[in-house]
């Protein structure tokens, strides 16, 4: 008898949207394995509280350890879940880490340790698991970008470039995989009250730290008079399931409320673009079904 069970596995999966996004996959029907840090990243407690969120929800998932900065931990998960579900059908890479505070006062070393998790920690798990996928001819990767990645704010030094270079790596890999039936859709949540914002690297100390503390504060009282963190990031796993729900996703799926931000930010450009380079090339015979035009329908 065959499963026809969906499979997802999704990075940082023991909070915040992670959290949420397990457990409304796995309410929905999906064989969900929740992927956190682990020891490494003292996640127990999380995925604990994850566990118990999910029983008590009546949605039964599976939680495993990966930490995303490292190919072994990547490529042992998911040889594991073929090993235990036979099929990968979803991952949603939603581990990230965030940054706050001057270029100036902002090292090497931490944009390094920042890049490795939110663009190689992606880089990792799709090389991984896009063999599956191929031999599949069926999948779909939902990689969680940000409004930071369209249109940076100030003091997200590394945080913006990182989405925005996630952004980019998701639109070359859409254009990649659609030949073998993978669909790639970046998810762009605004600002959200979960535990990312309380685990924000921030860069304001010692004197150059100093030097911007009139402009960070004008910024966090402009900021508190015209926005605030959207407190439903429940939206945020509904957007998930929505895109899965439809064959005609776009590239890019926004969430939240940032006027200011997102302003101006035209949803459909991207997919226009899309079928324009098909058509341009002649690349019909290697694109998906959701692209249109003439070339695509041959």
């Amino acid at each position: 008898m065959i499963n026809d069970t969906k499979v997802a596995i999704v990075t940082g999966g023991s909070s915040g949207f992670g959290r949420l996004m397990s457990i409304t996959l796995a309410r929905n029907g999906y064989r969900v394995f929740a992927a956190f840090r682990g020891s490494k990243g003292g996640f127990e407690g999380q995925a604990k509280l994850l566990e118990a969120r999910a029983a008590a929800a009546s949605a039964d998932l599976e939680t495993v350890e990966m930490d995303v900065t490292d190919d072994g931990s990547v490529n042992g998960v998911v040889r594991d879940v073929i090993g235990r579900a036979g099929r990968i059908d979803v991952l949603v890479n939603n581990a990230g880490v965030g940054m706050l505070g001057p270029i100036e006062n902002t090292t090497v070393e931490q944009a390094q340790a920042l890049f490795d998790v939110n663009v190689f920690g992606v880089l990792r798990t799709v090389r991984a698991v896009v063999p599956v996928m191929r031999k599949q001819r069926s999948g779909t990767i939902i990689n969680v970008g940000s409004d930071q990645g369209v249109h940076a704010n100030l003091f997200h030094t590394m945080y913006a470039p990182s989405k925005a270079a996630v952004e980019s790596l998701s639109q070359v890999l859409r254009w990649e995989l659609q030949q073998f039936g993978i669909r790639v859709v970046v998810l762009a949540p605004g600002w959200y009250k979960t535990e990312f914002g309380e685990s924000l690297v921030k860069t304001f100390e010692g004197p150059a730290g100093q030097a911007y503390a009139r402009l960070a504060e004008a910024l966090t009282q402009g900021r508190a008079a015209v926005e605030s963190g959207n407190d439903e990031p429940q939206q945020v796993a509904d957007r998930v399931l929505e895109i899965l729900q439809r064959s005609d996703a776009p590239f890019r799926v926004t969430s939240g409320w940032n006027p200011v931000r997102m302003a101006g930010v035209n949803p459909t450009e991207i997919d226009e673009y899309e079928r324009r380079l098909f058509e341009h090339y002649q690349l019909g015979e290697f694109a998906g079904p959701w692209v249109k035009g003439p070339e695509a329908t041959k």
